[in-house]
């Protein structure tokens, strides 16, 4: 089944694209073109690229949440 998704990505990717620029007048606000149509494999990028927090960021945060660490 990957094979045939890698396969077949870039027709989705081109399709994608016409369908964003047909509607990108008519959006309100400028959005990412995964952000209006987004496709299965964009989730698989996004987990690649978040980023993770130090301690000192986590218990800034708890902090600012008004929460005890135990």
């Amino acid at each position: 089944m990957e094979a045939i998704e890698l396969r077949e990505r870039p027709a989705w990717d081109r399709a994608r694209m016409v369908a964003y620029y047909a509607v990108s007048p008519y959006l309100k606000n400028a959005r990412k073109i995964n952000e209006v149509i987004p496709m299965p494999w964009d989730k698989k990028k996004q987990k690649k690229d978040e980023q993770i927090m130090n301690r000192a960021e986590f218990e800034e945060l708890v902090k600012k949440r008004g929460l005890k660490l135990n």
